[in-house]
């Protein structure tokens, strides 16, 4: 049986809810975003997918795309753009993109961090780091500005020479990928042994990759020590590789041993025939990273200060982990720009003409001092035409702050809120319903539960204080 799809996706609002009645109804959404995924599938060549332009805007930095010539839907009036799927971007590719916006302002002492611990690899010694900040802040860009500064590692003392070039593997954890096992883990094992990540695998390509690894590796592993890690690595990988040993392996066993296997793997990279090299080892987002393999790292971490190897961490702040207490962990936490790096950041963005410290102002408290949200924010006013050049200058032909968020941002502007406290969180939406400002007997009236007993009024304003001071704790 040969099954052949098409898919269209498209990105925005919709309405859900129930339709029908009796036993017919059900749930569905409806709109306009949902009509023009529809038109799309439909213009899909079999076997492949076509999004639109907002879904386009939103990943392009982890998918390749082909744009196609604008065409003609029923029901819109304007030519629509499409764009059809090539391949997701691997991981390394997303981190090496050429330098598009200067996130680096205020950030020079950060990256100084970056090439003193990097340094610091010269004497034997290995870091933990941890970039640790809010989405959009902009520490996949500190990462991408790091390894473009052609950071190198002198030689450690008493080894001989070690060349200065880092090995870079890199990896992304993924949201939806949260609770599937070892996800996280198959991506990293991949890299260790040299294996494009798209590559089918067999026994005989993961044999061999297996070998090539370990071979002049400090460590001396016998033949039954490489068919288990070679059985260890079909479980992960999905290949069908028969060994009873560990196939009746207890859970907890089973997991110390991927551990030890991952890291001799990760030493075996960082001293090729066995020549040491420093490896920088980076894994973005671990605030979605699956708990298998998050404990598989454990045995790693605690080599980490002997080895010539730099683990850069990066999550956001709602994320923790008993690595916090080792020694050598280090954090870099980035927060926002201050208003005077805003403004400085946006006529990095607007160079084509000269931008009016009100009119940057009005941007700033519209969408804060987040790099990302400064600069989604100003592509959508130019893109509607209200942030136009007019005698040299940059004119705001609307009021910014009657103007909805850009959908590239949503995303963004949730996971801030999903941070709140329950209460906290409903405060902040019936206040977004009053406005951008308003009065405190106006909010106290609204958050006040229906029939509200005057003694208890003093209380009520005691919590709804203590809300208004975490939201503006998060910046809201």
């Amino acid at each position: 049986l040969s099954l052949q799809i098409r898919i269209g996706i498209n990105t925005g609002e919709t309405l859900f809810g129930q339709v029908g009645g009796g036993a017919f109804r059900s749930y569905t959404v409806m709109g306009d975003t949902v009509n023009l995924a529809s038109r799309l599938e439909h213009a899909a060549r079999v076997g492949h997918i076509l999004v639109g332009e907002t879904t386009y805007a939103l990943t392009r930095g982890a998918f390749h795309y082909t744009a196609l010539p604008s065409m003609e839907i029923k029901g819109k009036r304007e030519p629509v753009r499409a764009f059809e799927v090539v391949r997701e971007k691997r991981a390394d590719e997303i981190l090496h993109q050429p330098a598009g916006t200067d996130y680096l302002i205020g950030r020079e002492a950060e990256l100084q961090r970056l090439r003193a611990a990097l340094e610091e690899m010269g004497g034997g010694r290995g870091r933990l780091l941890a970039i640790v900040g809010d989405a959009g802040i902009g520490k996949s860009q500190l990462l991408a500005a790091f390894r473009r500064a052609g950071a190198t590692a002198p030689s450690p003392a008493g080894e001989g020479e070690m060349e200065s070039e880092p090995i870079w593997i890199v990896e992304r954890c993924l949201s939806y990928e949260a609770t599937a096992p070892y996800s996280l883990l198959s991506g990293l094992l991949r890299s260790l042994l040299d294996l494009d990540c798209e590559e089918e695998l067999d026994r005989q390509k993961l044999l061999g990759a297996l070998k090539a690894t370990l071979e002049g590796s400090p460590g001396s592993f016998d033949d039954e020590t490489r068919a288990e890690y070679l059985a260890l690595l079909g479980q992960i990988l999905g290949v069908q590789i028969a060994n009873p040993y560990i196939a009746g392996l207890e859970a907890k066993v089973r997991r110390k041993l991927i551990g030890a296997m991952v890291r001799a793997l990760a030493i075996a990279r960082a001293r090729p025939g066995g020549r040491p090299r420093p490896l920088v080892l980076v894994l973005e987002e671990m605030q979605w990273a699956d708990s298998p393999s998050v404990d598989a790292l454990d045995d790693l971490i605690d080599a980490i200060p002997g080895l010539p190897i730099l683990l850069l961490l990066t999550y956001r702040p709602e994320w923790s982990h008993d690595w916090q207490a080792r020694s050598f962990y280090d954090v870099i936490k980035l927060g926002e720009l201050t208003p005077e790096q805003s403004r400085h950041f946006l006529r990095q963005q607007l160079p084509a003409a000269a931008l009016p410290d009100a009119v940057a102002d009005a941007i700033i408290v519209h969408c804060g001092n987040n790099p990302l949200l400064l600069e989604e924010t100003a592509k959508s006013l130019q893109e509607r035409r209200v942030l136009v050049p007019k005698k040299g200058e940059w004119t705001l032909t609307a009021d910014v702050s009657l103007l909805n968020i850009p959908s590239t941002l949503r995303g963004i502007m949730m996971a801030r809120m999903d941070r709140l406290s329950e209460r906290d969180r409903a405060i902040l939406q019936k206040a977004a319903i009053i406005g951008r400002t308003f009065t405190y007997a106006i909010l106290a009236t609204i958050v006040a539960p229906d029939g509200e007993e005057r003694a208890d009024a003093s209380d009520g304003a005691d919590a709804l204080d203590d809300s208004l001071a975490a939201l503006k704790a998060e910046e809201f």
